[in-house]
């Protein structure tokens, strides 16, 4: 039954109580037939709660997923030859910074004692998964962890050129 042919016959239920009884029905029938109004005000403030919820949740949906397709892209880049990892770290960090309300919580997955350290494991995790996901050469993978011990070797820490 849709909502007008209801709402009609809910409508033609109370007015034939009124002419027959001669009097409104009591808040109880009202509130059994779905029609208490004493709620209205409550329900429409929860109503814009939720609505207001709904749109918080779509903002960092869609934040996920500008992250999830940058990341994918440079990943994809990265295996191609077309990075570095520290240009893949740059960018990491950037689609992070970017999308600032989404907690990716980075130095606790990839412990490390630089966020830029933090970053190349990341990247070099997500080479990691995508290359087992194509059925890949790892190689790349034990390249990219040689290059990062090397810059730690070299440096002490891994410093990110700016963006």
């Amino acid at each position: 039954m849709n909502a007008t042919v209801r709402l009609l016959t809910c409508f033609a239920a109370v007015s034939g109580l009124v002419i027959v009884g001669g009097r409104c029905p009591g808040p109880r029938l009202l509130a059994d037939l779905g029609l208490d109004w004493r709620e209205l005000a409550q329900l429409h403030r929860r109503h814009e709660r939720e609505q207001a919820r709904t749109a918080a949740l779509k903002r960092t949906s869609d934040a996920m997923a500008r992250r999830l397709a940058g990341k994918t892209a440079v990943v994809d880049r990265l295996i191609k030859g077309e990075l570095s990892l520290l240009q893949a770290a740059v960018v990491f960090k950037r689609l992070r910074d970017d999308n600032a309300g989404v907690d990716d919580d980075l130095r606790t997955a990839f412990p490390a004692a630089s966020e830029g350290e933090s970053l190349c494991l990341q990247v070099i995790g997500w080479v990691d998964a995508e290359l087992r996901y194509r059925g890949g050469d790892l190689g790349l993978v034990t390249r990219l962890r040689a290059e990062l011990n090397d810059i730690l070797r070299r440096d002490g820490t891994v410093t990110l050129p700016p963006a």
